[in-house]
């Protein structure tokens, strides 16, 4: 982009591009598919059941946010 003076686009011109985006499939926070979300639940008890101390940390706050996502506030 370059600035322009009067173009009435707020002083701001795009370069002449003509490339597209297309449009993704939204998803809701933290990447989760809403059907995916009992399977990664799953998936993030039982790796912090597993984790050795060192890494339980990070796998419980998967976990954590995990059960925000599916509004399970206890778990969170």
């Amino acid at each position: 982009m370059r600035r322009c003076g009067s173009s009435g686009t707020g002083g701001v011109r795009s370069s002449g591009s003509t490339s597209r985006r297309t449009a993704r499939p939204r998803r809701p926070l933290g990447g989760y598919a809403p059907g995916q979300l009992p399977q990664h639940t799953a998936l993030w008890t039982d790796l912090t059941r597993r984790a050795p101390d060192e890494v339980r940390t990070a796998a419980a706050t998967m976990l954590a946010f995990s059960g925000w996502l599916g509004s399970n506030g206890a778990k969170a």
